[in-house]
């Protein structure tokens, strides 16, 4: 508003700070998944371990389309077929096929946000046996702790759906902060699994579940 042009060039761009500073985000909360998935291997069941690799897995992938798997930083030309089919002549997936890829993804994390951060927590809350070692929450699940950003992402969405700022070039602005919140989001839920998880398996007084992995002792011996 004050320096359109300053903003534009530095915050805004493809390599300005706002785009850089979320795949910085997503490339922190893969690393923090893997961590994740590592220490807790032999104290979780299988399907929440599958779940952290699947989350490592998707928040490196945002991370590399973000720089366009380093052509944002390294400038190369894109090769032949991305130059033809990716709307932005950039190589990566989630402007091909007229940004469709993109606008799915953008819709996932629209709804998924909070209904992970806020409205399945806040359900949880007045449900017994939630958050216990034998419930999927425990190990999958935040409490309230990620409220205020799910609340920000959905003022974001609804500044941008409605346009009640005036001119064209803020609804793409907001649409980059709203990325980079997201992945605020994702650093924030894997941290708050770690203090959760890692913390508990790494007590040598607690006693594991039942329920836990089968062979975890072994596991932990073979550690």
């Amino acid at each position: 508003w004050f320096s359109p042009d300053l903003a534009k060039r530095y915050l805004h761009s493809e390599r300005g700070l706002v785009e850089m500073s979320t795949a910085l985000a997503f490339l922190a909360a893969s690393c923090l998944g893997c961590r994740l998935l590592v220490r807790t291997r032999c104290d979780v069941p299988v399907w929440a371990g599958a779940m952290y690799g699947l989350f490592a897995l998707a928040a490196i992938f945002v991370a590399l389309e973000e720089v366009s798997y380093g052509q944002k930083l390294l400038q190369w030309e894109s090769p032949g077929w991305f130059a033809q089919n990716n709307s932005k002549r950039e190589t990566n997936l989630h402007n091909m096929m007229g940004n469709t890829p993109s606008n799915r993804l953008r819709q996932t994390a629209t709804i998924g946000c909070p209904v992970i951060c806020l409205v399945m927590p806040l359900v949880a809350r007045f449900r017994r046996g939630r958050y216990q070692p034998e419930h999927w929450t425990f190990y999958l699940l935040p409490r309230m702790e990620l409220a205020t950003l799910a609340a920000i992402t959905m003022l974001l969405s609804g500044l941008r759906r409605f346009r009640l700022l005036g001119e064209a070039d803020i609804w793409e602005h907001l649409s980059e902060v709203r990325e980079l919140v997201w992945g605020a989001v994702a650093i924030c839920y894997v941290v708050i699994l770690s203090r959760r998880l890692i913390g508990r398996s790494a007590a040598p007084t607690v006693t594991q579940p039942n329920h836990a992995q089968p062979g975890a002792t072994a596991c932990r011996e073979a550690a």
